[in-house]
């Protein structure tokens, strides 16, 4: 039987309750960086390699069988689209895995190694186009600062410290932009929206003492992103609302969590900052647009970016008295099968 099984194109593997792999077909291991003896859960996105294989695999000795569309990860550490059609064989689960890679139908999203790559040369373009004009600009101003003459430092040394300060400031968004695109894959985990603000918030209150942090809104809902995303998102809108409050007293930063529509989370941030003209708001998500000298205007259109892959969207509201950003992402769609343990399967 098996060697009629090694010669069909469908993805054939066989193995025990504990993932081991008995039996592999050669497409299979054309396909898959797997062999006999190793853990099937290699093939599985991370995220579905403990909850989600356990409760298909109680699924399938229970009933028997069990069909869906996954995906799995080939040797080359790429998503492929599949139709899974898993049954019982001599006491093993056997999978019979069809590639509908080149027949799926759908925009690139964030969990995408296509959408990653795009990201990840965007910000490699960036970094290389500033971060070595930046550096050399830097150099230059150490130069002008030991010539400057005594009797003039106390008057030109403050405005060589704020030249100085943006530099830096510069620098820093490069090294996140970096390290938020530089991952070799998506970590997907489920995060309570408040309390990540309320952490971010936190921690900008213990270092500016002059501005007030507020988080308001729903505890009980929450989003499946990975947290460097989320973070950087989060972090790039406050950034801009710090620039808004430079010189402003009793500054506010504020966030209100709630939901939009019955599938999506809605974050608010907004600052009774300076504000910003309409016709400024609807170019803001342009790369390297900015309203401020000091700016390289390429943090909002990453974040779009960023959105876009998540299916989720930003939205700017210039107002009189500051600026409302509000942020759309879709809640937790994972089937609660990947998600919880079903209730007859032992953690």
């Amino acid at each position: 039987m098996f060697k009629i099984v090694d010669n069909l194109k469908e993805f054939i593997i066989i193995f025990d309750r504990e993932g081991i792999v008995h039996y592999i077909n050669r497409s299979a291991k054309d396909k898959f960086k797997l062999l006999k003896g190793d853990n099937i859960k290699e093939i599985f996105k991370k995220d579905e390699r403990d909850i989600f294989f356990r409760n298909l695999v109680y699924i399938v000795y229970k009933h028997k069988q069990y069909g869906n569309f996954m995906r799995f990860i080939d040797k080359e550490g790429s998503i492929i689209f599949s139709y899974l059609n898993a049954f019982l064989y001599d006491d093993k689960v056997a999978f019979e895995i069809f590639d509908l890679t080149e027949t799926e139908n759908r925009s690139v999203s964030i969990d995408s190694p296509q959408y990653m790559k795009i990201l990840k040369y965007m910000s490699q373009g960036i970094a290389h186009t500033i971060r070595n004009p930046i550096m050399s600009a830097g150099g230059i101003l150490n130069i002008i600062q030991k010539k400057i003459p005594k009797e003039h430092v106390g008057e030109i040394e403050p405005y060589m410290q704020i030249v100085q300060k943006n530099l830096y400031k510069i620098l820093n968004i490069i090294g996140e932009i970096e390290t938020v695109s530089n991952s070799e894959s998506v970590n997907l985990k489920k995060i309570a929206v408040k309390k990540e603000i309320e952490g971010i918030f936190e921690g900008y209150a213990k270092k500016m003492s002059d501005i007030n942090f507020r988080v308001e809104g729903l505890d009980d809902v929450f989003i499946y992103i990975d947290k460097a995303h989320f973070y950087f998102m989060i972090n790039e809108i406050i950034r801009n609302s710090l620039d808004a409050l430079e010189n402003k007293e009793n500054g506010l930063i504020s966030a209100n969590i709630g939901k939009s529509g019955s599938n999506a989370v809605s974050i608010k941030i907004a600052d009774n900052g300076v504000g910003m003209k309409d016709e400024d708001a609807s170019l803001a998500l342009i790369p390297f647009y900015s309203t401020k000298p000091s700016n390289i205007g390429i943090g909002l259109s990453l974040v779009k970016f960023l959105l876009d892959g998540y299916e989720g969207d930003m939205i700017l509201n210039a107002k009189e008295d500051g600026m409302e950003v509000i942020l759309t992402l879709p809640y937790e769609k994972r089937s609660s099968i990947r998600r919880e343990y079903l209730e007859s399967v032992q953690k």
